[in-house]
């Protein structure tokens, strides 16, 4: 079957209540999607297009029909009381564990337990107990910050009101804690080690190896790179440290970048270009690679870094053609690659995901998210794209789960020619 784009649809005034009738701008054909998602009546559709099957079976996502494509709540952990889910958070990020395992590890912040999810039937399992602090109520921290797949096929958390890392092992699911560390930002190196880059507490750059469970100290960080840094591995193996502001106690703005080598524990300072007085370039952000440009996002706002020449540009998205949003500062705490090579920024304290596409330069589509969190901390935290396309957002202060089905996820796809 050939694709189409679903951007190529529009709905029709003859939806109501209970479905919503899809229409072909290029047929004219219609399809009437049920409040079951299931594909309920179909008018001058060529049923062999479907090779035999029923075309319900191409269509397992919410009625609420979109262009860009569809977010469905998944299961309620459960793991935090939804009175507290205002002042606290579940899990803080997410990792996809390797086949033929294929379940989705969440990192346990104000849980008590390591978050199981498995794509394979859409469920959630409460996985071992850590026995960490949480830090309570009010507190961002949690137990654990962000995750990572070990090269053993283990999943670290780096560690936060914990006091010490975690390590999970699917293996047998079990918890175990690991060394005393001050936490950090955690990547994965080339050569399997972990660097965890700690620019607020100790002012360092720590390796922690996973042959043996240790944590040293790699070297210090000036200065010009302390405080509310954003970090990622760059093509050539290096790690980019990008500045926002300095830290305590004069919290100064900063246009500085730094480039770890883990290979000699050097570490060097540069300066961005074209700032145009944008001096915190990404704080409150996330950022991904993209060829060899940082393509970061900065509340409503995309940021690039070219890695070449060190210059900074920034461009606002243009929310006037978008979903109307909630106004936190947080607006998207994550990116995410697409399997069509786009980005995905994940939602936050905002109603709606954005897909990006770095090669056009500009955002191809908004997916509406209408059950958004103005609690403290966001809707979700962290993200991760399955091989089918879907993209699964562990809930940060929300209750559910969160599945973002793309328009190029084969259940779209396989809609032709209509």
């Amino acid at each position: 079957m050939s694709e189409i784009n679903l951007s190529e649809w529009e709905i029709s005034d003859e939806s109501s209540e209970g479905f919503v009738e899809i229409v072909s701008k290029q047929t004219g054909n219609s399809l009437q999607i049920n409040d079951s998602g299931v594909i309920s009546t179909t008018t001058g559709l060529d049923m062999d297009l479907f090779d035999g099957e029923s075309p319900d079976a191409f269509v397992e996502t919410s009625p609420s029909f979109n262009a860009g494509g569809n977010y469905i709540e998944g299961p309620a952990p459960g793991e935090v009381s939804s009175n507290n889910l205002q002042f606290t958070t579940q899990f803080i990020d997410c990792t996809l564990l390797p086949p033929p395992d294929g379940r989705v590890v969440f990192s346990p912040s104000g849980s008590g337990n390591v978050g199981l999810f498995d794509p394979s039937d859409n469920t959630y399992t409460s996985g071992p107990a850590h026995g960490e602090s949480t830090g309570g109520m009010f507190s961002s921290g949690g137990a654990f910050g962000r995750s990572l797949l070990l090269p053993d096929g283990r999943v670290m958390f780096s560690a936060n009101q914990s006091g010490s890392i975690g390590l999970f092992d699917p293996s047998d699911n079990t918890y175990t804690s690991g060394p005393t560390d001050a936490g950090g930002q955690i990547l994965s190196l080339r050569d399997g080690r972990v660097a965890i880059i700690d620019d607020f507490t100790n002012n360092e750059i720590r390796i922690f190896d996973p042959s043996d469970d240790t944590v040293s100290v790699a070297t210090s960080l000036s200065p010009d790179l302390e405080g509310a840094n954003e970090s990622i591995v760059i093509p050539d193996g290096r790690v980019l440290i990008v500045e926002s502001f300095t830290g305590p106690p004069d919290f100064e703005d900063s246009n500085k970048v730094g480039f770890f080598d883990p290979t000699d524990n050097s570490i060097s300072t540069e300066t961005l270009s074209n700032i145009n007085g944008e001096t915190r370039p990404l704080v409150g952000g996330a950022i991904g690679i993209a060829g060899e440009k940082i393509l970061g996002v900065r509340g409503r706002s995309i940021c690039k870094i070219d890695i070449k020449n060190l210059s900074y540009t920034k461009e606002d998205i243009d929310v006037s053609e978008l979903p109307p949003s909630a106004s936190g500062f947080f607006e998207f705490n994550d990116i995410v690659a697409l399997n069509d090579g786009t980005f995905l920024f994940v939602p936050s304290r905002m109603d709606f995901a954005v897909i990006y596409d770095a090669a056009l330069g500009a955002y191809t589509a908004a997916i509406p998210y209408p059950n958004y969190s103005e609690a403290m901390f966001g809707s979700f935290y962290g993200s991760v794209s399955l091989p089918d396309g879907r993209v699964i957002m562990p809930p940060a202060s929300h209750e559910y789960i969160g599945i973002i089905y793309p328009i190029f996820e084969n259940k779209f796809a396989s809609l032709s020619n209509y």
